[in-house]
């Protein structure tokens, strides 16, 4: 079918106690989840993992309180709505546009073991709202979470990576990853506007190519709460000065730009890593990325680290402001450009 609208349950009959069932939804349009339906590869059974949920299409929403589950007894099972890991895994088509609503969730929970793993991807824009969980067992790890797009990325969702019993040593990672981020302390915005977040359902998967994607401070603050996070650029990363709340949690934040890094308000998380230049990033790269520093970054974990790389490209960094660390490696040429102190402990 080319439009294909989901109401009620979608149960696959294929999971069984240490297997993953497979369910593989798909339209040749658009494939939308509606308010009230349930899609699931729950495993139940003692020992069972989750199954595996793919939803395919061109376009592929979620919209009102639509709810995807693929946990399990044991270990979570694996969600991927509109593409896999980076867009890069073969087995399924990649979308256009991905849209997760408000009040939408899926999970990928595990109940004694690890949590799985759930993926977000475009190839244009994917605006992500609701809430993911990929939650860790009595006995295991957070899972993994990416909600990435290979143009546009706008995210004030909440991803929940935490676990049973509480370590935060176990808690997973959640990985945004569009063309350029911006980092600001209000106004997300899909298409580099100001206006907000598009609301009518006919434009939920507006495409805007070349726009800028906003993510507020906070949002990334909440998600430092029950996650590492990892933010990845094609180009360039932002962190806009004069941020009235700026970027502070109890877990590890790494950036990763294929270009620059400019970081314009403090930063202060468990270890911190700033990679220009970053070689994950597709795409042919100039190789003169650097790392810009003007507000203070400070780790605050005794053995964390703040990195600082250019992954050895050319361009020079510019540090001028103070960093607080126990260690700091540091890649790259150094240019200071206010006097700054590198208070170092442990």
């Amino acid at each position: 079918a080319g439009f294909v609208h989901q109401r009620g349950l979608a149960e696959p009959q294929s999971l069984c106690v240490g297997a993953l069932g497979a369910s593989a939804l798909q339209a040749s349009d658009t494939r939308l989840l509606d308010p009230g339906s349930l899609t699931r590869a729950v495993g139940s059974a003692e020992g069972s993992h989750g199954g595996r949920i793919d939803l395919v299409a061109p376009q592929v929403g979620l919209v009102g309180d639509a709810e995807v589950d693929a946990s399990g007894a044991a270990a979570g099972g694996s969600v991927r709505i509109g593409g896999g890991l980076r867009g890069q895994e073969a087995d399924i088509a990649n979308a256009r546009a991905v849209y997760l609503g408000e009040q939408a969730r899926v999970r990928a929970d595990g109940g004694t073991g690890d949590g799985g793993r759930i993926v977000l991807w475009s190839d244009e824009a994917t605006r992500g709202h609701g809430t993911l969980s990929a939650r860790g067992g009595s006995q295991g790890r957070g899972g993994f979470v990416e909600v990435s797009s290979k143009g546009v990325l706008a995210w004030t969702g909440h991803a929940d990576l935490g676990v049973a019993h509480g370590d935060r040593t176990r808690y997973g990672t959640l990985l945004l990853d569009p063309e350029f981020i911006v980092i600001r302390q209000g106004s997300p915005s899909i298409d580099g506007s100001g206006s907000g977040d598009l609301a009518s359902p006919s434009l939920l998967f507006g495409a805007f190519a070349g726009a800028t994607s906003v993510i507020t401070s906070g949002a990334i603050n909440t998600q430092l709460l029950s996650a590492n996070v990892v933010l990845q650029a094609n180009k360039d990363i932002t962190v806009e000065s004069g941020l009235a709340t700026p970027i502070s949690g109890p877990r590890n934040l790494t950036l990763q730009a294929g270009e620059n890094i400019v970081v314009g308000s403090p930063i202060t998380v468990s270890s911190l890593t700033l990679s220009a230049n970053d070689p994950s990033a597709p795409g042919a790269r100039t190789g003169t990325g650097a790392v810009t520093v003007n507000a203070a970054l400070t780790a605050t974990t005794g053995t964390a680290a703040i990195t600082i790389t250019h992954n050895g490209g050319s361009g020079p960094h510019a540090i001028g402001a103070n960093l607080s660390t126990s260690t700091l490696p540091l890649t790259g040429g150094v240019a200071l450009s206010t006097p700054a102190t590198w208070p170092l402990s442990g």
